[in-house]
């Protein structure tokens, strides 16, 4: 036992562990670049070993300076080395489990109190025939090129249990209508708000519960915005409001 523990403060095992270290981080490059960025992380940076590596360099370079008595006069410029890694690493754990990542969108001459965070989230809701939510739940979720995580979520509905799952990730999808004789109509929306913007396919019969207003393909007068399809012509009846623009002219027409 007594040479494992002089094993472990050596400047053997310090070499070792600066090798594993540079060599993780050189597969981690490969992999960044094959994967992307996600990928790398998953399986290098934010890996549960890799922490050990770190946490391992700080109990081999601290038991360094008592066993080798670097506090001395004559070893301190080997202790001022050997304290610099160690603060540089404690620095880093702070960092790294009391911080946390995302962006901030900042125009130019504006402010912003806002970030979205680079934490990954799967949301499921499952609606009722009228557009009401019947049931809402999200998991935190780390889809890359090398892993689909794991997402499962129960639902229990008017009596019956529903499983909800995904079976495989499809970087970058795009949803595209396609133009087919005989195929029912979708109304294709393009809903924006301060910080993002979405395109929403309503088919006949869909609703979509949005932020301050109900849309839906079906008509219903309850509705915020009901759109109808009657003689190969889209209908659009509102309670509130609507202004038409003409992208070409740039001229406005309010209904």
């Amino acid at each position: 036992m007594k040479f494992n523990y002089r094993f472990l403060f050596s400047p053997i095992f310090s070499g070792v562990l600066f090798i594993v270290f540079a060599m993780a981080m050189a597969v981690a490059t490969f992999i960044e670049n094959d994967f992307g960025a996600a990928s790398a992380k998953q399986l290098v940076y934010g890996a549960k070993w890799f922490e050990l590596v770190f946490l391992l360099m700080i109990v081999n370079l601290s038991g360094q300076v008592f066993t080798y008595k670097l506090y001395q006069k004559k070893k301190l410029t080997i202790l001022l080395f050997h304290l610099a890694f160690i603060v540089m690493i404690i620095g880093a754990a702070i960092t790294r489990f009391t911080g946390y990542e995302g962006l901030m969108h900042i125009r130019e001459g504006n402010t912003s109190s806002t970030v979205t965070g680079d934490i990954k989230y799967m949301g499921v809701t499952i609606r009722n025939s009228d557009g009401s939510a019947a049931f809402k739940g999200s998991e935190k979720v780390e889809v890359t090129g090398v892993s689909l995580g794991n997402f499962y979520k129960e639902a229990k509905i008017d009596g019956e249990k529903y499983t909800v799952r995904y079976a495989r990730f499809i970087p970058n999808a795009i949803e595209t209508i396609a133009d087919e004789p005989g195929n029912r109509p979708v109304a294709s929306i393009l809903v924006t708000s301060p910080v993002a913007r979405e395109v929403i396919n309503l088919r006949p019969g869909n609703v979509v519960d949005l932020p301050g207003m109900k849309i839906g393909f079906v008509d219903d007068p309850s509705l915020d915005i009901s759109i109808g399809f009657i003689n190969d012509t889209f209908l659009i009846t509102s309670k509130m409001g609507m202004v038409g623009t003409d992208m070409a002219s740039r001229t406005e027409e309010t209904f």
